[in-house]
């Protein structure tokens, strides 16, 4: 939307100046900008702050505002013509020249006040890939002046002919940021000697500085330069998108490379003399004639091929259950790619050929991108491909001349230029094409390790990180000590993005002991951090479910992380604590910071401003790999663990259900069932001692049948139900209930985001089979029920 000369998007409003840079930025309520920024040009040792007033806006549309303007000042003439797009990225092209004669400046310099209260961390990313150069910090708070540049980066790193440009860098916090990127420094005057970019604390404010003139130069002639900024998060977090979120490759080669013959000459279509991932990265079938792409789209999507199930069988079998779980198999459902090298993405070679540099390298130019998405609506709509991953999205710098990314310098050298703003472009229509197939959201995921590429971001909905190999034997440092507070808060925290991020974990070792325990402490620390798929650590691969049932991947809930949570303290700064909050329950992460000593833990919990009774609260561990029982006294709110080990995690339950509910509860329940602590626990985990759940009686438990030996008494929620099902016959039976999912809310109204899953609650019987729901047959059989055996069962959409 805008009003004048101020644009909201998804969450974010900002007020332009006349060459598009920011005169006010709010996200998520609150200020990211601390004051307008400004163009400062220095004369003869003196300041000029250019008078900037408002843009022209001259198009609007539902996905874009177009704006111009422009601005004089110290002798200089400055135009802008860019762009707002839907996600609220802020496009400009920016030329300065002189408003008459040649005009001789020392520096010239862009500069955008930020707002203290978020400007906690920094990042800084250029090339390198995997092993980037870069800068991941938190900004000292008690320090003014210069707080960090590009030459702490690295010149060198940079990869620059002249000067230091990276291409990105973010201030911000989970909570709000602001994000600057450029494909290249065409336009600027580059001095070794001055940093690129700069970011310093001075007038109540953290200042990010652009030196687009780094060296006294005479103006002739008119520059233009490009940049682009954004406001964080890009975009609201999806609903279920702790379980539903991830990425992960899995089909380089087969099931869609090195399994089909040539129809013509009877050999492998796929020839790879030289071993590796060559030629992995077709967007079609394998076949070298186009002519046969659609029946093999068909052929996959419907039948499958070889052990290969069909696309869509996949998907009936698991969608319901897990979403995630038909974007993350090897299957005909889910096509990863290199999105640079390894490989061209269609075997029409002659394609290739024309278009030279412009495809060759990787680019994603535009004709590029097109011929990808022509290739993505086949397979899409119906070639029952529902996700996507792309491997090396990395900022990569290209010197050919001839991919019109790099350009040429005055004295004849070339400077590299990025293809971020063409990833960018390509993410988007992906996105879109995803959408327009059913797909959204959850289908397009990038691996990123240690180096994103911020500006395409917002078009993705998870990022991989993680792929760095750490040799066990070699040192004594685990996962927690090689991605320290510093590196996950300013780079890692799906809150600051908008975006998933999930985690690679690669470890050598002949020990597979030691490597089963190092992942296991990466996955806690990780949780830690609010990410809880992750595919590549399968001693912890997703949110337990006694988690899942707290609560925690609820749309309500709300993540507090533990470097800015108020509610709960503890008088040992090892000692970290997160939380999430959610209606009328709490759940804390607590781990131990101190690598070398376990931790009698003893907290201070804040349970009023938790909305939780300090009467009635009780805690409840959630998940423990080593520690005690968490032990909670409600009137004080003090809260102890026993013998928490270094870089360990417990997960604590709060919740404080009314008296009255839990009496209700236990006068309810069939009199074979009785009242333990173990009863009322399941139930209370399963979220039913609420007053809003409604109890039906046997034999009126609504959208349940069942033949007249089986009486089904119901407690319903909106989104979950459980059933009290007892055999009156004198046979073991299984009990077999019609339920109708529909009926009672329960289906899946998100296909992509929420799901279905059913939970034995109590059985008298330990050894008991565990109950089986028929989600498209919509039949729950509840197995061997002896005469007159209760169980109590529930069914909940997540």
């Amino acid at each position: 939307k805008t009003r004048g000369s101020i644009v909201e998007s998804l969450g974010r409003e900002y007020e332009l100046n006349a060459l598009g840079l920011p005169g006010r930025i709010v996200s998520n309520g609150e200020a990211v900008s601390a004051q307008p920024a400004s163009v400062i040009v220095v004369i003869d040792g003196v300041e000029h702050a250019i008078n900037l007033g408002e843009p022209e806006i001259t198009e609007t549309t539902d996905w874009r505002v177009r704006f111009t303007g422009s601005a004089e000042g110290a002798g200089l003439r400055f135009t802008a013509m860019g762009w707002i797009e839907q996600d609220g990225l802020v496009y400009t092209d920016l030329t300065y020249e002189p408003a008459g004669e040649p005009v001789t400046i020392e520096a010239l310099r862009l500069e955008y006040p930020l707002a203290e209260e978020d400007a906690d961390g920094l990042l800084c990313i250029g090339p390198g890939a995997n092993y980037s150069s870069r800068t991941t910090m938190l900004l000292p708070d008690d320090e003014q002046g210069s707080l960090w540049s590009t030459l702490d980066t690295g010149i060198n790193g940079s990869g620059m002919t002249v000067g230091s440009f990276y291409p990105t860098v973010w201030i911000g916090s989970e909570r709000r940021g602001f994000l600057w990127w450029a494909d290249n420094d065409r336009g600027w005057i580059q001095n070794n000697a001055v940093p690129a970019h700069e970011a310093v604390r001075k007038d109540g404010a953290v200042v990010f500085i652009n030196h687009i003139v780094g060296k006294p130069s005479t103006l002739a002639e008119p520059r233009t330069l490009s940049l682009s900024w954004i406001a964080t998060p890009f975009k609201p977090m999806p609903k279920g998108w702790r379980m539903a979120m991830a990425t992960a490759d899995g089909t380089f080669h087969q099931p869609f490379r090195n399994v089909r013959t040539d129809s013509k000459t009877g050999q492998k279509v796929f020839q790879n003399p030289g071993g590796g991932l060559l030629h992995v990265n077709w967007i079609h079938p394998e076949s070298r004639y186009p002519e046969e792409w659609e029946d093999l789209w068909l052929q996959q999507r419907t039948e499958g091929f070889g052990r290969w199930e069909a696309a869509d069988s996949v998907a009936h079998r698991l969608q319901w259950q897990d979403p995630y779980a038909v974007r993350g198999s090897a299957s005909f459902t889910h096509m990863s790619f290199q999105i640079y090298g390894y490989g061209r993405k269609t075997l029409e070679d002659h394609l290739y050929d024309y278009f030279g540099a412009e495809w060759e390298p990787d680019t994603w130019h535009e004709s590029y991108t097109d011929y990808a998405m022509y290739l993505f609506d086949s397979a899409f709509h119906r070639g029952g491909v529902r996700s996507t991953y792309w491997d090396l999205l990395f900022p990569m710098p290209f010197t050919d001349l001839l991919t019109g990314l790099a350009y040429r310098l005055p004295d004849g050298r070339v400077q590299a230029g990025y293809h971020g703003w063409n990833l960018r472009r390509f993410n988007m229509r992906l996105y879109a094409l995803q959408e327009e197939a059913g797909l959204y959201p959850g289908a397009n995921g990038s691996h990123s390790t240690n180096a994103y590429v911020p500006v395409a971001m917002p078009w993705l909905d998870a990022v991989l990180d993680g792929e760095r190999n750490y040799d066990l034997a070699s040192t004594p440092l685990d996962w927690v000590d090689n991605m320290p507070i510093d590196r996950m808060r300013s780079m890692s925290i799906p809150q600051s993005w908008g975006v998933a991020i999930c985690w690679m974990a690669n470890y050598d070792s002949e020990d597979k002991e030691a490597i089963d325990a190092a992942k296991r402490v990466q996955g806690q620390w990780v949780w830690m951090h609010d990410s809880w798929r992750n595919p590549y650590i399968p001693q912890l691969p997703v949110m337990p479910d006694p988690v899942l049932n707290w609560g925690v991947n609820d749309v309500e809930t709300v993540y507090h992380p533990y470097w800015r949570n108020s509610h709960v303290s503890s008088p040992d700064d090892d000692v970290l604590v997160s939380l999430w909050l959610m209606p009328g329950r709490a759940m804390l992460g607590v781990f131990n910071y101190n690598k070398d000593e376990s931790k009698d833990v003893r907290l201070e919990v804040d349970l009023q401003a938790l909305g939780l009774s300090p009467h009635q609260t009780t805690a409840r561990t959630l998940w423990v790999e080593s520690a005690g029982q968490a032990t909670l006294e409600a009137k004080t709110g003090a809260l102890q663990v026993e013998s928490l080990p270094g870089h360990r995690l417990i997960l604590i339950g709060l919740d404080s259900p009314v008296y009255k509910e839990l009496e209700r509860a236990v006068m309810a329940l069939p009199a074979e069932v009785g009242q333990g602590r173990e009863l009322l626990s399941a139930m209370t985990g399963f979220g039913l001692v609420d007053a809003e759940a409604v109890r039906f009686a046997p034999g009126d438990a609504p959208g349940v049948k069942s033949d007249d030996t089986i009486d089904v008494a119901m407690w319903r929620l909106p989104d979950r139900v459980m059933l009290t099902v007892r055999n009156d016959s004198d046979d073991t039976r299984d009990a077999v209930l019609q339920v109708d999912l529909d009926a009672l809310g329960l289906a899946p109204q998100l296909p992509w985001q929420e799901f279905v899953r059913i939970r034995d609650l109590w059985s008298a019987d330990k050894s008991a089979p565990a109950s089986v729901l028929d989600f498209h047959g919509r039949t729950l059989t509840v197995g061997d029920l002896s005469p007159n055996e209760v169980r109590l069962v529930g069914i909940r959409r997540y």
